[in-house]
């Protein structure tokens, strides 16, 4: 009987914490597309700047 409870009592543990909901994961979601979007942007940046950094090197490269 106390082998019962406690096999039990292990079970609840485990799936009680192995368990998410769907509010987390649309959370989880969020999160990413935040970051997929903040990574998108900081690529338009970068490739931005690249490009005026090429202009102004040629400009030097010319005189």
């Amino acid at each position: 009987m106390k082998a019962l409870k406690l096999s039990l009592l292990m079970m609840v543990v485990a799936l009680s914490t192995g368990c998410a909901t769907n509010s987390d994961i649309d959370n989880l979601q969020d999160q990413i597309s935040g970051l997929r979007a903040n990574v998108i942007a900081s690529e338009n940046r970068s490739d931005e700047l690249n490009r005026k950094l090429d202009r102004i090197f040629l400009r030097h490269q010319q005189k």
